[in-house]
Order: C-alpha cells, then sequence, then structure tokens
C-alpha cells in the first residue's frame, strides 16, 4: 500500500531573494538585435534596386550603400538634420503616419545637375533649391519611396507623396518624444557623396517588422523563450 503525504506536511520551499536590476530608460524601446538584423538586410536589398532605378532614371553609374540604423527622440532628430535637406513625408493609403525621405543638400545638387545634363560635378553653394529644381527632386524622392514598397512587400500599402517641408514640422507627423528608427544611405554619384536617409515612426516600423516576420520561414520544433 502506497503512502502519502499531506500536502500540509509537505515542507515548503524557501522564496527566492528577489533580484534588482539597474534599467536605463533612455536604451528602452530600442531595437532588439533580431530586428535590426532583419531591419539591416532588407534595406541593403532595397540599396542595390534603388541603385539600379537610379542608373536608369540619371543615365549615370551611382553606388548606394547602407550607412546607418538608429533611433532616437523625434526631437533630437530634428535638431541633427543638416540645413537645407529636402525632406518629403510620404503618407501611407492604408493607415495613419508617413514615412519621411530626406536628403541632404550635398546629395540634392549633383542629382539636379545630372538630370539636367551637366555632369554632376560641379560645386554648388548651399542655397535653397528653385521650382523647377524642386520639381525634379519631388520626382527622385518618388522614385525612393516606390523602391521602398518593393523591398518592403507591405501588402495593399502605396505611399502618396506630399509637399516638401521644413524639419520643424516634423512634429506634425509623430510626437516629438517619440522614437523614430532612420536608414542612412550614402549615395556616390559622378565622384560626389551625398546621403538621404528614411526616417519610420513607431506604427510603420511595428507593422514592417511583422510583415518581416510573416516572411521569415517559420522553423518547427524549435524552443521558444520569453
Amino acid at each position: 500500500m502506497m503512502k502519502t503525504t499531506s500536502p500540509t506536511a509537505a515542507k515548503k520551499a524557501p522564496d527566492k531573494p528577489r533580484t534588482i536590476h539597474a534599467c536605463n530608460f533612455r536604451s528602452a524601446g530600442r531595437l532588439s538585435n533580431e530586428n535590426a538584423r532583419s531591419l539591416t538586410a532588407i534595406h541593403e536589398t532595397f540599396a542595390r534596386q534603388l541603385a539600379s532605378a537610379l542608373d536608369v532614371y540619371l543615365g549615370t553609374a551611382l553606388e548606394v550603400k547602407l550607412q546607418a540604423l538608429d533611433q532616437l527622440p523625434l526631437h533630437e532628430h530634428v535638431a541633427a538634420i543638416a540645413p537645407l535637406s529636402y525632406i518629403v513625408p510620404f503618407s501611407f493609403s492604408t493607415m495613419p503616419g508617413a514615412v519621411i525621405v530626406e536628403c541632404d543638400v550635398n546629395l540634392m545638387f549633383p542629382m539636379i545637375e545630372v538630370l539636367l545634363g551637366g555632369p554632376g560635378t560641379s560645386d554648388n553653394e548651399p542655397r535653397e533649391p528653385s521650382e523647377i529644381e524642386e520639381e525634379i527632386m519631388q520626382d527622385v524622392t518618388a522614385l525612393i519611396a516606390r523602391q521602398a514598397e518593393l523591398a518592403w512587400h507591405m501588402p495593399n500599402m502605396t505611399m502618396v507623396s506630399n509637399h516638401r517641408i521644413k524639419s520643424s514640422l516634423l512634429h506634425q507627423y509623430c510626437p516629438a518624444n517619440e522614437k523614430v528608427t532612420f536608414v542612412q544611405f550614402q549615395v556616390a554619384i559622378a565622384g560626389r557623396h551625398g546621403s538621404f536617409q528614411l526616417v519610420f515612426p513607431t506604427s510603420f516600423l511595428n507593422a514592417l517588422l511583422k510583415q518581416i516576420k510573416l516572411e521569415q520561414p517559420q522553423h518547427k520544433g524549435g524552443l521558444r523563450y520569453f
């Protein structure tokens, strides 16, 4: 006959001591390594596709490289934007918010010059673009947005170009203390170097990461720890 032990007679295990960890609130909510790797991979593909599309559009060879991936509160990002940058918000057809395309002045004028038939090597003094130059840059940023759409594979999503804005108006698209994610690219064209970046609000970043995970192959039988 099996002998049973009363629950009240069982010895209670001692409680484990609580461990307190310091929290760095500045880094709270930052991208995980896995998400950063996923975003890096998809935007390296985007850079190659964009280089090919710009090569055809501009009629000259150029190179596009992923340079940086980071997150900052919007007000810190705005403070770091180079003066006279060409900034265009692209709103979504299926969700609120916008992706921002920001081209610095060192990229803007070589591209414009090449499209107007020049060599793209002239030294232009930093200045605001003319109306014709603005129209040209609107087409360039629209091409960038189109290639981004193709790389992201977001279903039923198209981006609609808005008018150029000043950096001080970016708070209209997300709160000043919200973290935005920016992906920066360096472009080499006609011996000159400039950069542009894509800026994502949190809502779009979450939707993009969800889509990336849906497209990743599922590994069956593995253990997942939370």
